[in-house]
């Protein structure tokens, strides 16, 4: 487990923190033949339409629980973020709308940076690190939402039908248990900032990963048995 040279004073009273890695590549794996090989003089990220199409723009139009659908709101001409009106009866856009689709998105994220990315900042829940109001709500709960995550992955740099080993990832989480109060801080190890707050849990004490990354262990206190919680991100391995 590695040791956490300094905590930020919010989280002066954590007990445990837990540093997560993504998964390597296995070791018969070969990343120059896995994926293509990048100019360092080039911009760090380009964004993808392709892959924008596939991942990003149906976001737009997915009734999320509790929420109206993006598109609702973003297809009057009045928002900045602006989404194309659906042609007649049509449950998706031309390949010419989305483009002009794809544009509106451009301007309003930094590439290679979601946590500078107005898109993906404001309809993330404040506490998650999002804006303070949104007018239609707090679309994302955390930074760990899988559509957020799809958000993401296109600001920095994903390609459609690149192999998963070279999708660019986001940086170690790390698992803080705060036994003063019923709460796990994840910290994204990048930002130093606070990602999620797992709620709920009276005296958390210690936490374990499964092997493959799948799950979480977290006890309530000593002397209670270990619970699991599957985690809502991609695979992960424990470095310890």
């Amino acid at each position: 487990m590695r040791l956490l040279n300094c905590t930020p004073p919010n989280l002066v009273p954590a007990l445990a923190a837990v540093v997560l890695t993504f998964a390597a590549l296995p070791a018969s794996a070969d990343p120059q033949k896995l994926c293509p090989q990048s100019n360092s003089t080039q911009a760090p990220a380009s964004l993808d339409f392709a892959f924008y199409k596939a991942n990003v723009e149906p976001i737009f139009l997915k009734a999320r629980p509790g929420h109206a659908r993006c598109y609702a709101c973003h297809s009057e001409s009045n928002r900045i973020f602006h989404l194309e009106k659906l042609p007649p009866g049509a449950a998706a856009w031309t390949d010419q709308q989305s483009r002009m689709n794809f544009q509106s998105a451009t301007h309003l994220v930094v590439p290679g940076n979601p946590d500078l990315s107005p898109l993906l900042l404001h309809p993330l829940a404040p506490e998650a690190g999002g804006d303070a109001f949104h007018s239609g709500g707090r679309q994302f709960a955390s930074q760990n939402d899988p559509d957020w995550l799809a958000l993401a992955a296109w600001v920095r740099g994903a390609q459609e039908g690149s192999s998963p080993a070279c999708m660019p990832q986001s940086a170690a989480r790390i698992y803080v248990t705060n036994s003063a109060a019923d709460t796990i801080d994840v910290i994204d190890s990048a930002t130093n900032k606070i990602v999620q707050v797992i709620r709920g849990i009276e005296l958390p004490h210690g936490i374990s990963f499964s092997p493959d990354g799948s799950r979480v262990y977290r006890k309530n206190h000593p002397s209670e048995r270990q619970r699991a919680q599957r985690l809502r991100h991609p695979r992960r391995q424990v470095r310890r």
